[in-house]
């Protein structure tokens, strides 16, 4: 078994790069669901990588009004929604009700109805990539 807290999977491999060619200058890599989903793109690679709702999912930060304005500034463009490490199988938009609600939900719920879908070849695993702004 890899050493998965500093080896990227060849999937997560080929997020990163995608991630990492279109960031425009971006303060974040990309958000995610959690500390879980956020670690080993922060181990691996030393970028900074948003985990929504903390470790757990649970916890309320960040905000809606402060990830749009993240996303209004230029700060924040890529958000990854649902399939997160390994516990809420593969793809689909997981992240409704799979944090059990709270401030993690209606960002999803923001994201989903707000930003376009990016299919990113070799990275069918890692969930469902948005990309929100206009940059």
């Amino acid at each position: 078994v890899p050493n998965t807290s500093t080896t990227l999977t060849s999937s997560q491999e080929s997020l990163y790069r995608y991630l990492t060619a279109h960031r425009d200058g971006a303060r974040y890599l990309f958000a995610v669901q959690g500390w879980t989903e956020a670690g080993p793109y922060i181990l691996a690679t030393g970028q900074a990588v948003l985990p929504m709702g903390g470790f757990s999912g649970s916890v309320p930060e960040p905000t809606l009004a402060r990830v749009k304005q993240l996303v209004a500034t230029g700060q924040l463009t890529f958000f990854m929604l649902g399939g997160g490490g390994g516990f809420a199988g593969p793809g689909g938009l997981a992240g409704h009700g799979a944090r059990g609600g709270g401030e993690t939900a209606r960002i999803d719920a923001w994201v989903e109805s707000s930003c376009h879908t990016v299919r990113v070849s070799g990275a069918d695993s890692t969930g469902t990539l948005y990309q929100c702004g206009t940059r």
